[in-house]
């Protein structure tokens, strides 16, 4: 039988795993705790996971996986994983009026951004966008008013009046 130093350094390991698969979307695997098993461990994790990104309408969400035994966590584990990462960037996830930032690489640069993931365009959030008093769903801060001029009819647009 393993001793509980043996089962923190393995979870250390699965930690290290954890974070990299999870860093993708902005989420940190929590620190193993002294005494917790392996599996357990891993159980938390994936089940933190799920409830952060995962709706609860998907398919990995109608079971628990304290009913996971043995070499099939390894398989739902990959799944869940999987499905984290494609659930994060859904916009249809989001709660309507928010915005969920989320880090991303750029593949060939490794230049790191953050992307920001909604249902409304940023300017109709209530921090930005056009004046309260248009119903258009925005916010307080005042715009300013663009004009035109098109070169060719000699023109403003919109009409001045």
């Amino acid at each position: 039988m393993s001793t509980p130093e043996e089962h923190f350094s393995a979870a250390r390991k699965w930690q290290e795993h954890f974070d990299d698969k999870l860093s993708r979307v902005g989420m940190r695997a929590p620190e193993p705790v002294l005494g917790q098993s392996v599996s357990d461990y891993r159980r938390d994790v994936l089940l933190k996971a799920k409830r952060a990104f995962i709706p609860r309408t998907h398919q990995l969400r109608q079971f628990s996986l304290d009913d996971i035994k043995g070499d099939a966590l390894n398989v739902i584990e990959q799944k869940i994983l999987e499905a984290v990462e494609v659930e994060a960037f859904n916009p249809a996830n989001v709660e309507r009026g928010t915005l969920r930032e989320l880090p991303k690489v750029h593949p060939q640069t490794g230049h790191k951004m953050n992307v920001f993931i909604g249902q409304d365009h940023f300017a109709m959030l209530h921090n930005f966008g056009v004046n309260a008093s248009i119903n258009f769903g925005g916010g307080a801060r005042p715009g300013r008013r663009m004009s035109l001029f098109n070169e060719r009819t000699r023109e403003w647009y919109p009409p001045r009046r």
